[in-house]
């Protein structure tokens, strides 16, 4: 790995997210795939989310090196999380699997439909860090890749919510009714957790894996970058109203990215969801990382960290946004 990939790694934000989830004998059953999507692509991740149910955290949660968050994140009153608990966490995100390309099938269900929470301003609008422009809400052709982009994952579900929100119509995709039936039926798009993921190229970049020989191969550090960045889209399906798919702020002066949407202000930001995971993976898993591995990793995780910025003096933006997720009532596509 040259210091090219690792420099690819700090600015590896820049690239849209786009995701792909299966796992053991669970999560595998509950997800459906696009057609379109790569064999090789969905039998990777299903190895590495099958590697995250096995995980155990006990030694690392009972040392001082534990992280409070990583259980108030995955909803355990308990300390102990498990890999299983993990898993359970994404199965409620994580419904559909699609591949670039699969965005032709999106399609306006309904107009003038009337949402939750329709007043409510977000705050990443109301936080601008010192710029002059209002921070403006993605539209979908923000988050719908052009053909010759190189992306890696996106929560395209959350935000086609998002943008059915703010123009008052309710989207749906085409997708198939099952992973072996060869119907396409309408799925509306009633909450941010409808589970639908992009899944592309990017995330198997070599220059952006810290084993770039080892993309496709089971091997630790590549397992924990990429669920690293599912946790991170997964948690776009959470919040309501002023907290809606915990969209990102601008980052202030003086940061790396400075004016772009590519910082958080909660604590419970999605960036930091990822920091706080990565961190007790390579705490559980260090022995089976090289030298190299663990460096790029822990840069990786510095970056993610360097996204969480104070409040700048804004005292109606808490720290902690509500994560329950909005929903349409029933009823409304009828």
């Amino acid at each position: 790995m040259n210091f090219k990939n690792i420099k690819s790694f700090c600015i590896l934000s820049l690239l849209p997210f786009f995701l792909a989830v299966s796992y053991a004998e669970t999560l595998s059953k509950h997800v459906i795939y696009s057609p379109l999507l790569k064999k090789e692509f969905k039998n990777q991740l299903n190895q590495d989310l099958d590697f995250l149910y096995s995980a155990q955290f006990g030694a690392y949660l009972s040392s001082p090196k534990s992280n409070p968050m990583f259980s108030k994140f995955f909803e355990q009153d308990s300390p102990m999380v498990t890999g299983a608990d993990i898993s359970e966490w994404i199965k409620k995100r994580a419904h559909f699997v699609i591949a670039q390309g699969d965005e032709k099938f999106l399609m306006s269900a309904k107009e003038n439909v009337k949402y939750p929470n329709s007043k409510a301003k977000a705050y990443s609008q109301e936080w601008n860090n010192g710029f002059s422009a209002e921070v403006k809400i993605p539209e979908k052709k923000d988050f719908v890749p052009s053909k010759k982009s190189n992306v890696a994952m996106t929560n395209i579900g959350a935000f086609l919510y998002m943008d059915g929100k703010i123009n008052k119509n309710l989207n749906a995709i085409m997708l198939p009714k099952s992973n072996t039936a060869s119907e396409f039926v309408s799925y509306p798009i009633t909450s941010p957790r409808a589970g639908i993921f992009m899944m592309g190229e990017g995330l198997f970049n070599p220059e952006l894996s810290p084993n770039d020989q080892k993309v496709f191969s089971s091997n630790v550090a590549n397992s924990i970058f990429r669920l690293s960045i599912l946790i991170h889209e997964s948690h776009h399906s959470d919040g309501n109203g002023r907290s809606l798919c915990f969209p990102h702020i601008v980052c202030p002066k003086g940061h790396s990215m400075e004016g772009r949407l590519a910082c958080d202000y909660p604590v419970n930001g999605p960036y930091f969801y990822s920091f706080v995971f990565s961190t007790a993976m390579k705490n559980v898993y260090g022995k089976d990382l090289s030298y190299v591995e663990r460096s790029i990793l822990l840069l990786i995780d510095m970056d993610a960290a360097s996204r969480l910025v104070p409040n700048d003096g804004n005292p109606s933006i808490p720290s902690f946004w509500d994560d329950e997720p909005e929903m349409l009532k029933e009823g409304v596509i009828n």
